[in-house]
């Protein structure tokens, strides 16, 4: 089976549409994928895109939370998520978070002479406002050349621009999941450079899976999560964490596993 659990679209800071990065599937030859836009499950709420493809999709959505390290981020999957109204008020205090964020970077622009405003950064975000839609709008007014000049310039930490993350703890974000009966998952843990003491505290948070498989992983390191996913006894997924063409982020490297692999989780999720 072709398998991608970890994939964005433009409700958050994705640069396809829903039905774009649909279409984009079976180039991929994907069987099963998860769209996991942050902080936002838009792309579920609207399913009849879903009837033109034979493929199977998972209701996600990625919490960035606002631990120092700010590459925590917590996938939640299951149809619950969608259907928790309460869940759904939850990620809508996320996004307002995010707003502030970005208000902030906004303002230390202006600080430093440019003239950037919140509506330029708004016209280019649809839902879940991020990072990379200040860097859209400073690549449209013309300050940098694309998002990653913008980010390495402006908006990294230890840049001018830069403002911590104010989204939910670690801990908010896994209960907030698994109240609402979904499967909690850590989002690439080797950019958020998570040692095996960290991963047991979060697993007695309540966590349920680690991404094991993903592109900024190597061997080694997918060795140890294999090792400490066996050992806390959690889901193992994969993800390409793809956020569509012109962002850095653009390669959809399906994962190719037998059905019995994951299973589990297939069961879990859907």
């Amino acid at each position: 089976m072709r398998l991608d659990f970890h994939l964005h679209t433009d409700w958050s800071d994705g640069t396809l549409s829903v039905r774009e990065l649909a279409a984009s599937f079976k180039n991929a030859n994907l069987e099963v994928a998860a769209i996991t836009d942050h902080d936002t499950m838009r792309s579920h709420v609207e399913p009849s895109w879903q009837a033109a493809i034979a493929l199977k999709i998972l209701a996600g959505v990625e919490i960035n939370t606002n631990e120092a390290m700010e590459t925590l981020h917590i996938l939640g999957y299951g149809p619950s998520l969608t259907a928790s109204p309460d869940f759904q008020q939850k990620l809508l205090g996320f996004r307002q978070a995010r707003r502030r964020r970005a208000q902030a970077m906004v303002d230390k622009l202006t600080a430093l002479g440019i003239g950037i405003s919140m509506s330029d950064v708004e016209a280019h975000a649809r839902e879940s406002i991020g990072r990379p839609h200040v860097a859209d709008a400073l690549g449209a007014l013309g300050v940098v050349q694309s998002r990653s000049e913008a980010f390495h310039r402006f908006l990294l930490k230890g840049k001018p621009a830069y403002t911590a993350p104010l989204g939910p703890d670690p801990e908010l974000a896994i209960r907030s999941i698994v109240e609402a009966g979904g499967v909690a998952v850590l989002a690439h843990p080797g950019i958020a450079r998570i040692d095996e003491k960290k991963l047991s505290s979060l697993v007695a948070l309540g966590l349920l899976g680690i991404e094991s498989y993903h592109p900024m992983h190597n061997n080694q390191q997918i060795r140890d999560y294999l090792s400490w996913a066996r050992k806390f006894g959690l889901f193992i997924t994969c993800g390409s964490d793809y956020h569509g063409p012109a962002t850095g982020r653009e390669d959809l490297t399906s994962y190719y596993f037998e059905e019995r692999d994951f299973r589990k989780f297939l069961e879990a999720a859907s």
